[in-house]
């Protein structure tokens, strides 16, 4: 960009200094015709122009080209042509630098000004502990719920945020296959600049040791806990974005979550994995 606008000024002195010029050599009396013409005589004059009117009749005529450079008139009029034409298309190419630059601009200032959300993992928590923890007999097992917590980083409010949250259980620590439907998403939130929201996903029943339900959270080496899933959203330009995550949690980080001092019955209610924990998948993170 720099270089185009350094190029521009010196076309303007190039075609600065051939108009200069020209207004120079194309003069009503060039100095060339007075030399010549004081050399004869105006009787002789007459006659040799009159010679050289019929030489020409008799040679069939002169071309464009003789007429241009005999005729001071006619020179002037071909390179005033000339430049025209070049100082048209130097007009020509300023405006569509200038488009260009325009178009760059708005393109910056979108880049720098508009929304940016980010998904971070925010851990397995325990699922509604505080009421188990009031609830006397049987209450079922544990449940627990994969957690995200997504961030605006950009200069503008991100608006009809919606998203999906979905999880499953492998023993690959390098697992690629991650679908999205993005039919499910469902929200209309607005997250304003460097702030954040919580939010949960499915609710995951917790098993013990030994169990063999594949769908269940339970505490077991190199078992992986993935939660994956997209936020969409609006920029701030009417631009339609996309945040892809996904998020890996080894089930051997499963703890036992106690009861608060205010629970009638001190005790365990839950499960939960730490966000600290969490790795940002190889797979599955992408945003635009």
């Amino acid at each position: 960009m720099q270089q185009s606008r350094q190029s521009i000024p010196a076309m303007r002195l190039i075609a600065i200094a051939f108009f200069l010029a020209l207004c120079g050599v194309a003069q009503a009396d060039p100095w060339w015709l007075e030399s010549s013409q004081s050399a004869h005589p105006p009787g002789k004059q007459q006659a040799a122009a009159e010679g050289a009117a019929q030489n020409r009749e008799n040679e069939g005529g002169e071309t464009v080209w003789q007429r241009t450079i005999t005729d001071p008139i006619a020179l002037y009029t071909f390179i005033l042509t000339l430049f025209t034409g070049v100082l048209g298309a130097s007009t020509v190419a300023l405006w569509w630098e200038t488009r260009r630059i325009r178009k760059s601009a708005a393109e910056d200032i979108r880049t720098l000004q508009r929304a940016y959300l980010s998904v971070e993992p925010y851990g397995v928590h325990a699922h509604n502990e505080r009421g188990r923890a009031r609830l006397p007999g049987d209450k079922g097992p544990f449940q627990s719920v994969p957690q995200i917590k997504i961030s605006n980083a950009g200069n503008l409010p991100a608006r009809e945020i919606r998203w999906v949250i979905e999880h499953k259980f492998n023993h690959d620590r390098r697992l690629d296959d991650f679908p999205i439907d993005e039919t499910k998403c469902e929200g209309r939130n607005v997250i304003p600049p460097s702030g954040h929201m919580i939010q949960g996903g499915i609710v995951i029943n917790v098993g013990e040791v030994g169990t063999t339900d594949p769908g269940e959270l339970r505490e077991e080496t190199d078992r992986f806990l993935y939660v994956w899933g997209i936020v969409i959203y609006d920029d701030g330009f009417r631009e339609t974005r996309r945040t892809r995550f996904c998020h890996r949690y080894n089930c051997v980080n499963l703890d036992y979550v106690l009861a608060d001092v205010r629970a009638p019955k001190r005790g365990y209610i839950g499960r939960s994995i730490a966000a600290e924990f969490a790795r940002y998948h190889r797979y599955g993170n992408d945003a635009d």
